[in-house]
């Protein structure tokens, strides 16, 4: 009786595991990512020369591409400026999410070289 529940236990275990990991990995990649951002957001200020130069360049080939008002160039060389940081934040958040899973590999590890590897078990009913 007692290790039917075992068994049950262990297959709650062995069910859960991949959602949990899931949802956990999700939720450090979304909490890091704002995190980044706002980390790097602090280093892109107007007054930053190699954000302004950035702009610059980007608000002249836009306009000379485009074909836009200089107004709507600007605004579309910040949007792509702002699209590079959530790029960036987003790529810092996932490597965030990898080293987590590495240091969980690493700490379960000696329990996974404990388990025994089942070689001399049959499986019930098998002849």
């Amino acid at each position: 009786m007692g290790t039917d529940r075992g068994d049950a236990f262990l297959t709650m275990l062995r069910r859960w595991r991949g959602p949990f990991g899931i949802a956990m990995s999700a939720t450090v990649l979304a909490r890091h990512a704002q995190l980044h951002q706002t980390r790097l957001a602090d280093h892109v200020t107007s007054f930053n020369p190699v954000v302004q130069d950035w702009l610059r360049d980007a608000t002249h080939g836009l306009f000379a591409v485009s074909g836009h008002d200089p107004v709507t160039t600007q605004t579309l060389s910040l949007g792509m400026l702002y699209g590079q940081v959530q790029q960036q934040a987003a790529m810092l958040a996932f490597v965030d999410v990898f080293r987590m899973l590495m240091f969980a590999f690493v700490l379960f590890l000696p329990f996974i070289l404990l388990l025994s590897s089942g070689k001399g078990r049959r499986a019930p009913g098998a002849h």
